[in-house]
């Protein structure tokens, strides 16, 4: 099965640093930097009230970041897809998918979650689980790839918890 920590989904133990890829050439090693397909959702944009807490530019931060370093090549970096209702509702409750796409979650599950609800919520919640699922597809094809969102691991089988609406390695994992 494919390891998925901190962004990096790698279905190969020694693989695990596989970003370089190290080869010798005589005596001498020289760091090759391997493609990683790398999947992002930050064009898709929640409106949060002023002064929110949750750090939301941290995404676009990191994929100019990566960019800049060249860490990551122009063309590794891959829109994640939106999820399907199938993906979702093999780890979470149909009631709840469907009260959350629809915007009724109850007052108590808004609060919980910490995120005012809005339809660019939903698709960028979507699509951070779509990241995860693509990342972890990419992984098992390619060796290695990554995700620049993800991580939702509060959110529990029928409601948010602490930023996260869907627990996207769960999705990813079944």
């Amino acid at each position: 099965s494919a390891l998925r920590a901190g962004g990096l989904a790698c279905h190969d133990q020694r693989r695990r640093t596989a970003f370089l890829d190290l080869r010798e050439a005589s005596h001498v090693r020289t760091a090759v930097l391997r493609p990683v397909k790398t999947f992002f959702c930050d064009h898709y944009e929640v409106p949060l009230p002023p002064k929110h807490r949750f750090p939301m530019h941290k995404y676009r931060m990191l994929r100019n970041a990566l960019r800049a370093r060249s860490v990551v090549r122009e063309g590794e970096f891959c829109p994640a897809p939106l999820a399907t209702a199938e993906d979702i509702l093999r780890v979470h409750d149909a009631d709840y998918f469907e009260a959350f796409l629809g915007g009724t979650l109850p007052a108590s599950a808004i609060r919980e979650l910490g995120f005012p609800y809005s339809q660019a919520l939903v698709r960028r919640c979507l699509a951070s689980v779509g990241g995860t699922i693509a990342a972890s597809d990419a992984a098992l094809d390619d060796g290695v790839a990554g995700v620049l969102a993800g991580g939702t691991h509060h959110a529990q089988r029928d409601r948010p918890a602490g930023y996260c609406v869907f627990h996207d390695a769960a999705v990813s994992s079944m």
